[in-house]
C-alpha cells in the first residue's frame, strides 16, 4: 500500500516550527525529506513534528532508512498500529528494516 506524502509546504512549515537553527539550505532539504517520510507514516506533518521534537535523532537517519523502517512496520503491523507504535516510541524509527521485520512483535510491545 502506497504512503501518500503530505504537501511539501506543510512539511517544510512543520520543520521550521521545530526551531532548528543554523541549518544550511542543503541540510534543510535533507531534513524536510526525512520529515516527509515520518509525516506520511503518521498521516500528518503536525504529528511528525511532535515525534521529531520528542526524538530529534530520527532526522539523522536517511530517507532510505526511514522508508524501510516505516514500510516494514506498516507491512507487519498495519498502518494504524505502525503509526501508534511510532507515536508511542519514536525511536522505533531508528531500527533497521531487517530488524523490524524480525522483531516487529517485540517492537510493537514497547
Amino acid at each position: 500500500e502506497a504512503i501518500a506524502s503530505p504537501p511539501d509546504d506543510d512539511v517544510r512549515a512543520a520543520f521550521l516550527k521545530l526551531g532548528w537553527k543554523n541549518v544550511d539550505p542543503e541540510a534543510e532539504e535533507d531534513y524536510v525529506a526525512r520529515l516527509r517520510v515520518v509525516s506520511a507514516a503518521l498521516g500528518g506533518s503536525g504529528e511528525a513534528a511532535e515525534v521529531v521534537d520528542a526524538a530529534p535523532q530520527v532526522l539523522y537517519y536517511s530517507v532510505e532508512h526511514l522508508e524501510g523502517c516505516t514500510e516494514a512496520l506498516r507491512e507487519n503491523l498495519g498502518a494504524e498500529r505502525a503509526a501508534e507504535v511510532i507515536r508511542k516510541n519514536p525511536a522505533a524509527l531508528t531500527i533497521p528494516k531487517a530488524d523490524v521485520e524480525e522483531q516487529h512483535a517485540n517492537i510493537a510491545s514497547l
